[in-house]
């Protein structure tokens, strides 16, 4: 599941959200090397335009991951076929998945073109097809807004499509230079360098949709 590489069984730095916690501390006293995606897409344009975040979000959990043995894969994508290749060709996944990029309520905005495959939303995503290597793991959605809307959020799409428990935060994210620490205010800026991480304001803004 997702978060198994926390399998020394340290305290969740992460969050005091105990929905995440279990998630995280799930594989303590597993000695096997587990597999995890991770999935960054286009950074966007203009005010939109999130430079080396994602790329930076997503090296700083690659980095962990691969420093308590386990083993990760980071994929660039740009739209849905990207994202459905990157499911079908990796190794067995078996730790879990991370989509790093833009969203909201109803779609991953995973590329920034205007093609018709850029976002992956309700008018495309049986497009995907069947995905047989996801077994009892968690896709954990680090993009805006992708809880929210309940039944109709992308969060539930990508649960009933895929078959496997989504983590989607119902506001939107923002950068953070120290994890599970939100920060506030138009003037607030993450560092330039170092660790990067995703969050919402509230760690209870995180929430778990399950297949329907």
């Amino acid at each position: 599941m997702y978060g198994r590489y926390y399998e020394d069984g340290r305290p969740e730095p992460f969050s005091s959200n105990p929905l995440i916690s279990r998630a995280h501390n799930s594989g303590a006293g597993s000695t096997k090397a587990l597999t995890y995606l991770l999935l960054v897409g286009d950074p966007g344009l203009g005010e939109h335009n999130a430079r080396t975040g994602f790329t930076r979000s997503a090296s700083t959990r690659e980095s962990e991951i691969k420093g308590l043995g386990h083993n990760c894969a980071v994929v660039r994508i740009s739209d849905l076929m990207d994202f459905r290749d990157a499911l079908l060709s990796s190794e067995e996944i078996n730790g879990g998945i991370e989509y790093y990029g833009h969203g909201s309520s109803r779609d991953l905005y995973v590329g920034e073109t205007d093609d018709d495959y850029t976002n992956i939303n309700s008018s495309n995503i049986n497009e995907i097809g069947q995905v047989p290597l996801l077994n009892n793991i968690i896709l954990q959605l680090y993009s805006c807004s992708s809880g929210l809307d309940g039944d109709k959020s992308i969060a539930q799409m990508l649960a009933n499509h895929l078959k496997v428990d989504v983590i989607g935060s119902v506001r939107d994210l923002g950068f953070t230079g120290e994890r599970g620490v939100y920060l506030h205010g138009t003037t607030a800026r993450p560092p330039e360098s170092g660790p990067l991480y995703m969050t919402p304001p509230r760690q209870s803004d995180w929430v778990r949709f399950s297949p329907k």
